[in-house]
């Protein structure tokens, strides 16, 4: 909402690891027929670390792979660049946030060239912004 971006409300959309990843991956197709710049936000992971539920983390994670990831991926023709992170770690040992690094994974679908490494932040935006040859 701070950067002006549309910002719906989804159906059955809780923040927690009920939420409803079918209505986030509807929506997010819909908005890449429209904008260059999608994102989508899962905060399940975080709240099942919080109550020291790994299982349920690495299961919500599971279910943003299978439910999100992997349908945008298949149905997306045009190329398209994307960078999986969280905005902090939280430990399932302790149930709170944590200074430690957060893990980036990034992808280039239906592009000829190679990902670059993840490293920094500016790595992040050089690989966002960066020519789409």
């Amino acid at each position: 909402r701070a950067l002006k971006m549309p910002a719906p409300e989804l159906e059955g959309t809780t923040a927690d690891i009920d939420t409803n990843i079918s209505a986030k991956t509807m929506q997010t197709l819909k908005f890449l027929k429209d904008y260059d710049f999608v994102v989508a936000h899962f905060n399940g992971s975080d709240e099942a670390a919080h109550r020291y539920d790994y299982r349920g983390k690495a299961d919500f994670i599971t279910r943003i792979d299978r439910e999100f990831i992997g349908p945008v991926m298949q149905e997306v023709m045009q190329p398209l660049k994307i960078v999986i992170c969280g905005d902090h770690v939280t430990s399932c040992v302790t149930g709170r946030h944590s200074a430690d690094k957060v893990p980036v994974i990034a992808a280039a679908v239906n592009y000829d060239n190679n990902v670059p490494v993840i490293g920094t932040y500016h790595d992040i935006h050089k690989f966002l912004m960066g020519a789409s040859d």
